[in-house]
């Protein structure tokens, strides 16, 4: 069977996170249909989050530096809860419990969908390292304030 490599190496040396770029490569796959993930260490979140979304994974290869994944397609695409059904009575996103990446990718979501200069608010358990360098690297200013043990991020886009 033909795949196609998709070798982040490159990405994640530089400081881009690859996170879009192998979601979006899933997102393109028939099924049937699968390529092999090229990283420098097990990612462990983003291959969770594939098989949460409907992708078989199965781990080829794991020597220091080379990390290489199987991800293919049923053709089945399992549905994510929106971000909308999280919020709370005060518009929130409650993203608390969730495992990473996806408190980010429905924060991002939120964010697309969003207008100019209307704040996307939520709730998580953990500091958004990661979604605080995507929102930066777009220009999309956030604010954080951590309090009763937990964060609290406001993003507005411009």
């Amino acid at each position: 069977m033909e795949y196609t490599i998709v070798d982040v190496r490159g990405m994640i040396e530089s400081g881009t996170d690859p996170f879009e770029h192998v979601v979006a490569a899933f997102d393109r796959l028939k099924a049937g249909e699968e390529f092999v993930l090229v990283t420098p260490f097990d990612p462990k979140p983003l291959v969770s989050f594939l098989s949460r979304r409907g992708a078989q994974t199965s781990l080829m290869q794991s020597t220091p530096g080379d990390v290489r994944y199987r991800i293919s397609s049923t053709g089945e695409r399992y549905a994510r809860k929106s971000g909308d059904s999280r919020k709370n009575a005060e518009g929130v996103l409650d993203l608390r419990g969730l495992e990473p990446p996806e408190p980010m990718v429905l924060i991002l979501e939120a964010v697309d969908r969003s207008g100019p200069a209307q704040p996307v608010r939520a709730i998580l358990s953990r500091m958004p390292g990661h979604l605080i360098q995507m929102l930066e690297q777009r220009g999309i200013p956030a604010s954080i304030e951590e309090r009763d043990e937990a964060y609290f991020l406001t993003v507005t886009k411009p």
